[in-house]
């Protein structure tokens, strides 16, 4: 089990990471990014496989890289 201080940098990190993933200028930049998170957060099966089935799948709906620039 993690300690507090471990747990709170884990989180720090993800969040910044997730959000370079969010914030993906073009699909391969999306897909460099999400094969860089499944790797850094391997062991964070569960909540990888959310993002998974979650997100990823649907990223034509949110995902920047996808989204048309006026």
């Amino acid at each position: 089990m993690r300690c507090k201080e471990d747990c709170a940098e884990l989180l720090k990190d993800l969040r910044i990471h997730f959000g370079d993933f969010l914030r993906s200028e073009t699909p391969e930049g999306f897909a460099k990014q999400w094969e860089f998170i499944q790797g850094e957060y391997a062991d964070q099966r569960v909540w990888l496989k959310y993002r998974t089935e979650e997100w990823v799948r649907q990223k034509e709906r949110w995902g920047r890289a996808w989204q048309k620039v006026c």
